[in-house]
């Protein structure tokens, strides 16, 4: 059976252990309803929102 790793923001992990031991539960037990739907294709990852702007270009310059 294949594992799946998160690499969270450290920070994001930082509030996943809060939220776990204030239910009194483990990390693995907290995220194991997230990664099922995920699994079973009901929790999808969706793409950053609001896209991040496109990298400004240099104006050009007409040359005669």
């Amino acid at each position: 059976m294949a594992q799946l790793k998160l690499n969270p923001a450290e920070s994001i992990a930082d509030e996943i252990r809060k939220q776990a031991a204030s239910l009194g539960i483990s990390v693995n037990a907290y995220m194991a309803p997230y990664l099922n739907a995920i699994a079973r294709k009901e929790l999808v990852m969706v793409p950053h929102f609001p896209p991040p702007s496109p990298p400004q270009r240099e104006p050009s310059v007409n040359r005669k």
